[in-house]
């Protein structure tokens, strides 16, 4: 997974989520992952408030890993759930807690 986060004016975020697969045989899966996202985002009318901070979610689409180049994977940020935290001041719940 990876994501783009753009901060507009304040406490607002714009996030790009880009499920990444390799195998074509995947595709259907994360491609209903990634409407199950776009599906959450819209029932919580397509932004949700997190620390203070509103987050709204302006794609989520899947790309096969052939589909994009070097570049364009380095200007986006990998998904590293094992360290990975949206730091708030002060400190929120950690994923798990919540």
């Amino acid at each position: 997974m990876l994501f783009d986060v753009e901060e507009r004016s304040g406490a607002e975020f714009h996030l790009s989520v880009v499920l990444l697969y390799l195998d074509e045989d995947r595709y259907e899966e994360v491609r209903a992952l990634a409407e199950s996202i776009n599906a959450l985002f819209e029932s919580l009318g397509d932004e949700v408030a997190a620390g203070g901070a509103k987050i709204v979610l302006k794609d989520c689409e899947p790309v096969s890993e052939s589909g994009i180049t070097l570049s364009e994977a380095r200007k986006l940020k990998k998904w590293e759930k094992d360290y990975m935290s949206l730091r708030s001041d002060p400190p929120g719940e950690m994923l798990g807690e919540v």
